[in-house]
C-alpha cells in the first residue's frame, strides 16, 4: 500500500509538472518541426498539436452579483485515425511525437492502473469489455484515438480544472452533496478513452472524488434512454439520407476541375475511395497533417501541397453550408440531436432552479464532431466545420442574488474558449450581463430547436 501511495503521488507530480510548468521540464520539443514553415494556422488548429497551450474564456466571468452554479462540457475526443479505408494499411508510428509527451503519456498510462482511479471511476457495463482506458501508446487503428489525442484531452482536462477551481466550481469538495457529476460518453473506443482521459485532471485530481459514475450513450447526440422524449427511431434513416444528399452536393455543385483534383488527390494520399471531401480531409490529417509525415507524392511528381488541403477544407464547408441552408432533412436531423443535447442544458437548468441551495452541477459529454456541428448549425455558433479534434462547447450556468423579473439563472455559452452568447440567436435582445435568460434556454430546448427546422414535435420526422 505504502509503494503504491509513493508511485501515485510520482506519477501526479509528473503529470502536474506536464501540464503547469513550461515544456522545457522534461526535455525541449525542438526539432525542424517546431519552425517548420510548412505547418500553417489551419494544421495547428485542425490537429492541436501539443506544444500549442489550451486557451479560452472559459471560467473568467466575474460579477459580485452572480454565482456559478454549474457547468456542462460538450466534447469532441481526441486526434485519431483515419475513418476512410485506406489502400495502405500500414499506418504511420502513432507515438506521441516529442519525448516529453511520450513519458507524460506512460505516466498516464499507469496512472490509470492504480487502485485509486479504479476507486475513482465506475464503468458503465454497457461498454464493451475490450475496450481499453486508454490508447495504445504507438499503433494506429481503423478510428482509433492515438496517444496524443488522449493527451488533448488530458491537457484539456487540467486547464479547464485550473480555470474552474478559481471560479469556486470545486469548493467544498470534500462535502458529498457540494457537487453533482454525471458523465456520458458514445458507445466508441475514441470517445470512451476521451472522456477517461479528461476527467482524470479535471475530476480525478480532487481528493475526495470517488465513485464518479461513466454512463454510456448509445446515440452520438446523447439521447440515453429508447423510452425519453429525445427517442427518434428514425434517427438511422435520417442520417442516412443527409449523408447521401451530401454525396449529390459534391457530385453536382462542386466545380468540375476541383472535383477532379479531390478524386487524384485520394489517389496520391491512397484512400479506397472519396465520396466527399471531408473524407479526403480525414484521410489527410489521419496519415500526414497531424502525424507531422513528408505529404505523399505520385510517381509522375505529382504531390499532396498545402494549398490542396486548404482547398479540400473550404470545399468540405462549403458543402456543409449549403446543406445546413438548403436541405430540410439535414436541418431536421440536427434539431433531433440538438433536442437531446439541450435537453442535458435544460435539466441542468431545472435542477438549480428546484433546488437553490443544492450541489453545484458539472455535466461531462464525450462526444464526436457531428455530436458538436448539431449545436453549431442550430445555435449560430460561429467556428470550423467539422470541429476540431478536442473542441469543446461549454455551456456555464450562474445565479443571480437578486433575481430580475423572476429570474434568477443565466446561462453563458463558449466554442473553443470564445464567448459566443451573443450570437445564440434565441439570446439575441435578452442578455443581461452578456448572459443568456435560463428561461430562453428552455424554451428553445422543449420546443424552438423543433420549430428551426419547421417542425411541430419530433414525431413529424420521426
Amino acid at each position: 500500500m505504502r509503494k503504491e501511495k509513493v508511485v501515485l503521488c510520482t506519477l501526479f507530480a509528473l503529470l502536474f509538472l506536464y501540464f503547469f510548468i513550461p515544456f522545457e521540464w522534461l526535455g525541449p520539443r525542438h526539432g525542424k518541426f517546431f519552425v517548420h514553415p510548412e505547418r500553417p494556422a489551419m494544421l495547428i488548429e485542425r490537429c492541436q498539436y501539443l506544444e500549442h497551450p489550451v486557451v479560452g474564456d472559459e471560467g473568467n466571468f466575474y460579477k459580485t452579483e452572480l454565482k456559478l452554479r454549474g457547468m456542462m462540457i460538450l466534447f469532441r475526443h481526441g486526434e485519431r485515425s483515419p475513418l476512410v479505408g485506406m489502400k495502405d494499411d500500414n499506418g504511420p508510428d502513432c507515438s506521441p511525437y516529442f519525448d516529453i509527451d511520450r513519458r507524460a503519456f506512460n505516466s498516464y498510462s499507469r496512472l490509470l492502473d492504480s487502485d485509486r482511479f479504479r476507486n475513482f471511476l465506475i464503468v458503465d457495463p454497457v461498454f464493451p469489455r475490450n475496450f481499453s482506458l486508454h490508447p495504445h501508446s504507438s499503433q494506429c487503428g481503423f478510428g482509433q484515438m492515438t496517444a496524443e489525442g488522449a493527451l488533448q484531452l488530458i491537457k484539456l482536462g487540467a486547464y479547464l480544472h485550473d480555470k474552474y477551481r478559481l471560479q469556486g466550481l470545486f469548493d467544498d469538495v470534500s462535502s458529498v452533496k457540494s457537487l453533482d457529476v454525471s458523465v456520458v460518453s458514445s458507445i466508441y473506443s475514441r470517445t470512451f478513452q476521451s472522456a477517461i482521459a479528461f476527467t482524470s485532471t479535471f475530476l480525478f485530481v480532487l481528493k475526495e472524488m470517488k465513485n464518479v459514475h461513466l454512463k454510456a450513450s448509445n446515440t452520438t447526440h446523447f439521447c440515453l434512454s429508447d423510452y425519453s422524449s429525445c427517442h427518434c427511431p428514425a434517427y438511422d434513416r435520417i442520417r442516412e439520407t443527409s449523408e447521401k444528399e451530401r454525396i449529390t452536393e459534391f457530385q453536382t455543385s462542386t466545380e468540375p476541375r476541383l472535383r477532379q483534383r479531390i478524386h487524384t488527390l485520394s489517389d496520391i494520399v491512397g484512400v479506397n475511395k472519396v465520396r466527399h471531401p471531408l473524407q479526403l480531409l480525414d484521410a489527410i490529417l489521419g496519415r500526414y497533417g497531424c502525424r507531422r509525415a513528408h505529404f505523399p507524392c505520385r510517381s509522375d511528381g505529382d504531390c499532396l501541397t498545402l494549398n490542396d488541403i486548404l482547398q479540400v477544407a473550404d470545399e468540405g464547408e462549403t458543402i456543409a453550408t449549403r446543406m445546413k441552408e438548403s436541405s430540410s432533412i439535414t436541418r431536421s436531423m440536427n434539431a433531433v440531436e440538438a433536442f437531446a443535447l439541450l435537453g442535458h442544458v435544460a435539466k441542468m437548468i431545472g435542477k438549480a432552479r428546484l433546488k437553490p441551495d443544492g450541489p453545484k452541477i458539472i455535466k461531462v459529454l464525450s462526444g464526436h464532431d457531428i455530436t458538436l456541428e448539431a449545436l453549431v448549425n442550430t445555435m449560430n455558433l460561429k467556428d470550423r466545420i467539422p470541429p476540431h479534434y478536442s473542441s469543446r462547447i461549454v455551456f456555464e450556468l450562474f445565479e443571480l442574488s437578486s433575481p430580475l423579473s423572476s429570474e434568477s439563472l443565466f446561462v453563458r455559452v463558449l466554442f473553443n474558449g470564445v464567448d459566443q452568447t451573443v450570437n445564440v440567436g434565441f439570446c439575441s435582445g435578452h442578455l443581461i450581463h452578456g448572459l443568456c435568460p435560463a428561461k430562453k434556454f428552455e424554451s428553445f430546448a422543449s420546443s424552438g430547436v423543433l420549430k428551426h427546422a419547421s417542425l411541430s414535435s419530433l414525431r413529424d420526422i420521426c
